[in-house]
């Protein structure tokens, strides 16, 4: 997984089907699971955090969880 390290709103919404508009609202609304970095009015979304949610469809239940999901989306061993 060649991405950048976090997304802007728009490039989040565009990869999980959403119009930036309703994420904006699901941010503001404090209804939306990833985590949201706020850097003066720009707002990002960890990448691997939205890569996760694409595919499995929910936010990762821990670090350990989402870090064994970079390595497997790298097509890295995972030791179990």
């Amino acid at each position: 997984m060649n991405a950048a390290a976090a997304l802007s709103v728009e490039a989040a919404a565009a990869r999980l089907g959403y119009g930036k508009d309703v994420l904006y609202e699901r941010i503001k609304a404090g209804d939306f699971p990833l985590p949201v970095i706020r850097l003066g009015r720009t707002m990002k979304i960890p990448a691997s955090q939205v890569e996760f949610y694409a595919v499995v469809g929910r936010a990762p239940e821990s670090t350990e969880e989402l870090v064994d999901f970079i390595h497997r989306m790298n097509g890295e061993e995972v030791a179990s």
